[in-house]
């Protein structure tokens, strides 16, 4: 009868440091996952400046896939961002969101077109909820924005 209780007392005891461990495990996945967030807040500029490059020189096709990820990465830091940075990171989703567009139009995919421009409609409305905001004037933004940085670029090589 001892030795049951025994085994009993070890089996309970290995459990419970099993589980112990996972949750230690999982508690620092997560922490470990949202430092990687914070501390990619440095790096947007880059970024951001990469998917503009591949967009405005590369093929419809590799700007969609750099201006996706762009999304992605932005969309993950807007969730641990503060107040005061998330408003940037929307205003530059409006502006990533909207490119997006302008390349699913220019690979002919009017389904995806519509879904970006959406997005960034939405987004507008929420971050700028004081004008309205309509397709026409989003796009002729972008395109004021993107011809100002390539003149830049070329006088400034």
């Amino acid at each position: 009868m001892k030795k049951k209780q025994i085994l009993l007392g070890i089996l309970i005891a290995v459990i419970g440091f099993v589980a112990g461990c996972l949750v230690v495990i999982a508690f620092l996945g997560q922490s470990y996952e949202r430092l990687g967030d914070v501390s990619g807040l440095h790096y947007r500029t880059d970024w951001e400046r990469r998917a503009f490059q591949a967009y405005s020189q590369e093929s419809p096709q590799v700007g969609i896939w750099a201006l996706s990820n762009l999304a992605d990465v932005l969309q993950k830091q807007e969730k641990v961002a503060e107040k005061n940075e998330k408003k940037l990171i929307e205003k530059d989703l409006i502006f990533t969101y909207t490119r997006l567009a302008i390349a699913f139009r220019k690979a002919k995919d009017d389904k995806k077109y519509q879904e970006n421009i959406s997005k960034a409609l939405d987004l507008a409305k929420i971050v700028y909820s004081d004008t309205h905001i309509t397709e026409k004037d989003i796009l002729s933004i972008v395109e004021k924005i993107d011809q100002g940085v390539r003149k830049k670029k070329i006088n400034n090589p």
